[in-house]
């Protein structure tokens, strides 16, 4: 059997198992939904024997979340019991992503990962050989507030118009008068 297919094979298994379970005993597993602020919210579960490796040296999940190529800020994990192992819950602050959205597992146990955005699911096997899962994104990129010196250059031309009109008001009185 090819490992395309196992691996498909695997996937969809662990798909119908993830819904009725929220640990497949002996499998880990992670689905990183994006929220409408642009947080990715990790659910994480993992086999007992997995977890010495679930966690890196300054307690965060050993993972790195990305969106749109930078890096995000990893939040306070909360660790649970979930059949044969641990249920582990952590968000990254991010940016909104307009591009893509990737994660990288490190600790190295065969995983069944999942992106969830409002587009739609995508999901993937996980191991030591393939670490990664992303997502490409077709959304509007972020608009950039204007700069100060735009911004600057606006208020004086609006100054400038209103000291005109106030001249030709002026003037205009000036001239019935005369």
């Amino acid at each position: 059997m090819s490992r395309r297919l196992r691996d498909a094979i695997a996937i969809a298994t662990l798909a119908f198992a993830a819904r009725a379970s929220a640990h497949t005993i002996g499998l880990s597993r992670g689905t990183f939904t994006e929220r409408p602020d642009g947080t990715i919210h990790a659910e994480c579960s993992f086999a007992l024997r997995d977890l010495d490796r679930a966690f890196d040296k300054d307690g965060h999940l050993a993972v790195e979340v990305r969106t749109d190529e930078a890096a995000c800020e990893p939040g306070v994990p909360s660790v649970k019991p979930d059949d044969d192992g641990m249920a582990v819950e952590q968000d990254f602050a991010c940016e909104r992503a307009t591009r893509s959205i990737e994660v990288i597992e490190y600790y190295g146990t065969e995983d069944v990962a999942t992106i969830a955005t409002d587009e739609g699911l995508h999901q993937e096997l996980l191991s030591q050989a393939h670490r990664s899962i992303s997502v490409t994104l077709r959304r509007a990129p972020r608009g950039r507030p204007p700069s100060k010196w735009r911004t600057a250059g606006i208020a004086i031309a609006c100054a400038g118009f209103g000291l005109a009109l106030i001249a030709l008001v002026i003037r205009s009185i000036l001239r019935r008068k005369a």
